[in-house]
């Protein structure tokens, strides 16, 4: 039985790159699928955590990451009197450890320069419509009725809103949630805004924020990402207002962000990202498989998109190497991943309402509990631990792998 296999990724968001990386020096052949034609460093800010570092320093690239984004040591959030309801310091999980702010174009420019350097055959401008699965173990892509080519393996990584999902021969919801948020870089030439994500609440129908980012992919500049929260049906009502009643109800809400808002001179400026929840009950058929947000897209309430994509990607390389049959390898992916992705699902789905909901008022119950979590050391210490990726459970010990780099690591 061959270990060397011919494999489609389909999608080179953060969780397709690293995964034909991964792949490809492990030694397969690897065809990795974009749809847009000339993929270009957009977006906004990201919070990666130390399970996606841990990833990303198995793929080489962690010390370009740690150069070019900004640590952030803490979250801090407040309600509209001024009283604080989370202050989550990584620190207190363990002494050095932090997240990582950086622009979601920084990371598509990190690793497609690796992309382009490794043997993987990227095709961009090349959609993928439909696949076909044969007896003979290898699955068929098309884009329309053209043929793509046959491979041993399909693995699909386009993000929540994946068109071929929903033809796994496998359970799966799909919840879109009635928020989102718009999002904003601007520069921070004084570095004025560093070292911790910040947000305050109003009630649960507002969230003013801000992340520093680092180092702007095109410009160089230190940047922050700005973000607020929106209901998707007002969303078309905010486009037609003037962009100055917008500026005013967030630096009512957070004052300090006044420097940054009045920086931002056009609504094309700001972007809108909306959220779903997506659960299935496994991720792979036979030999087909989903990673990141394709297969398990939640709330950004935990900041974990990309850092759970890209320590997907590690796992599934590392099933690949432990067993040569893929159907195999793809159940033991299912298998290692299951607990870790409930979790954090479990986490998402609990806590979303309480920040991002309409109706009833979460606002008091969301203090006391978290105001409650805040005092014991076993749930400020799960909360940590959840918050940086390592956690599995309310009991479930977390990856040695991941604790052990926790505790050892680098310096930014």
């Amino acid at each position: 039985m061959k270990s060397h296999h011919k494999i489609a990724i389909v999608g080179s968001g953060a969780a397709g790159m690293a995964a034909a990386l991964f792949l490809e020096r492990a030694g397969h052949e690897v065809t990795l699928f974009e749809k847009v034609a000339d993929p270009r460093p957009v977006g906004a800010g990201v919070l990666l955590q130390p399970a996606g570092m841990f990833a990303l320093k198995q793929l080489g690239v962690l010390d370009e990451f740690l150069n070019t984004g900004e640590r952030i040591n803490r979250l801090y959030g407040e309600n509209e009197n001024g009283k604080p309801v989370l202050n989550l310091v990584y620190e207190d999980m363990h002494k050095g450890c932090y997240g990582l702010g950086i622009h979601r174009g920084a990371i598509f420019n990190i690793l497609l320069e690796q992309v382009i350097k490794s043997g993987i055959r990227y095709l961009t401008a090349c959609p993928v419509d439909d696949f076909k699965k044969y007896g003979d173990g290898s699955v068929e892509l098309f884009k329309g009725t053209e043929s793509l080519g046959n491979f041993d393996a399909m693995v699909l990584s386009d993000g929540k809103n994946s068109k071929l999902r929903n033809k796994y021969q496998v359970k799966q919801k799909v919840h879109n949630y009635k928020w989102g948020a718009l999002w904003a870089i601007v520069p921070d030439e004084a570095k004025d805004f560093r070292g911790e994500l910040r947000q305050v609440y109003k009630s649960t129908k507002n969230i003013a924020g801000m992340l520093p980012i680092g180092a702007h992919p095109e410009t160089g500049e230190p940047s922050v990402s700005l973000f607020w929260s929106i209901r998707d049906s007002r969303l078309r009502r905010w486009k037609n207002e003037e962009l100055h009643k917008w500026q005013s109800e967030i630096t009512g809400l957070f004052p300090e962000l006044r420097p940054l808002i009045n920086k931002i001179k056009d609504h094309n400026d700001i972007l809108f990202a909306s959220y779903s929840h997506i659960t299935m009950n496994k991720w792979h058929d036979d030999n087909l498989l989903c990673i990141g947000d394709a297969g398990h897209a939640m709330s950004p309430q935990l900041g974990q998109g990309v850092s759970l994509g890209v320590y997907d990607a590690w796992i599934m390389a590392n099933c690949l190497k432990e067993f040569c049959n893929i159907p195999e390898a793809f159940a033991e992916y299912s298998k290692r991943r299951k607990a870790h992705i409930r979790w954090m699902q479990f986490v998402s789905k609990t806590v979303s309402p309480m920040f991002q909901s309409s109706g009833s008022n979460w606002a008091p119950y969301r203090d006391a509990v978290f105001n409650a979590i805040h005092k014991f050391d076993f749930s400020y210490n799960l909360m940590i631990r959840t918050l940086s990726g390592v956690q599995r459970g309310v009991f479930r010990p977390a990856e040695p792998h991941l604790i052990d780099f926790v505790k050892t690591m680098p310096k930014n």
